[in-house]
């Protein structure tokens, strides 16, 4: 079935993917890579849709998903945001028809000798193989998985160490730790790295906020950049109280919650 003459609703909206892909290959960094999902993954909780090239039929009824093969020999399906997306490719698409995106990542990850989609192959583009296409998917969807389908998406090893939950991880791929807390015991030294903590975490924000447009991801960060900003001041503020009743000559090598108490028992 041809859509070339028609204006489907599902469509509306896909601007947002292609603007996403467009930023990721001015910027490609994990951070662009995680927003241009994040849109992908919001158009398909609005039931959008995407055209699909289908190869044509054999007499059998049946719909093939034209496929595309890379340098690499793995075969991808060929999907597009947009007919004029299509259109761009001369004329090599013979037939389509739409699909929700829903839909269609669920069968690419069962589909067999298929490792993922290909969104606008001529422009714009961008590959999901079937483990980004996983982390597309909700985990209600995920729960539904067999674990032939779970091994096959490449999230088994995920799987094995934490089923389905969510594992937190800095975006170098560590795993949060309790060691990110830190207390010496002294009051001038927890207090000065508290400060420092506090003003590391603010350029992290501002690193964050010069990667990522989406302003969804922007807003809560910069409340988050500003609450540690507050931080800061206050926790410098009790530096400075602390230092005001201590003998300023000496507060350096002084430690009020031990000396003082050693003080008392000599």
């Amino acid at each position: 079935m041809d859509n070339k003459n028609k204006t489907d609703k599902g469509l509306l909206g896909n601007e947002k993917i292609e603007e996403a892909v467009a930023a990721l290959q001015q910027e490609t960094t994990q951070e662009m890579l995680a927003h241009t999902l994040t849109v992908i993954r919001r158009r398909m909780r609005e039931a959008g849709q995407l055209i699909v090239a289908v190869e044509p039929s054999m007499g059998d009824n049946n719909l093939n998903i034209q496929s595309v093969k890379t340098d690499d020999g793995k075969c991808w399906w060929m999907a597009f945001t947009s007919f004029d997306e299509e259109l761009k490719g001369s004329g090599s698409v013979m037939s389509t028809f739409m699909a929700d995106i829903e839909k269609m990542f669920e069968s690419a990850i069962n589909a067999e000798g298929i490792e993922g989609i290909i969104i606008n192959p001529w422009n714009r583009t961008i590959m999901l193989d079937s483990g980004e296409i996983l982390l597309d998917l909700s985990g209600e969807e995920r729960k539904n998985m067999t674990m032939e389908e779970l091994e096959k998406s490449g999230f088994d090893k995920y799987y094995v160490d934490h089923t389905l939950a969510l594992w937190p991880q800095s975006a170098g791929g560590v795993p949060w730790s309790a060691t990110t807390f830190q207390s010496k015991g002294d009051p001038i030294t927890d207090l000065t790295e508290d400060m420092a903590a506090e003003q590391k975490a603010r350029s992290t924000y501002d690193n964050i906020l010069r990667l990522v447009k989406d302003p969804e991801v922007c807003d809560p960060i910069r409340f988050l950049r500003q609450r540690e900003l507050v931080h800061f001041q206050r926790f410098g503020e009790a530096l400075r109280l602390l230092q005001e009743e201590l003998d300023s000559k000496n507060y350096y090598a002084f430690n009020p919650n031990f000396d003082c108490m050693q003080n008392t028992t000599r």
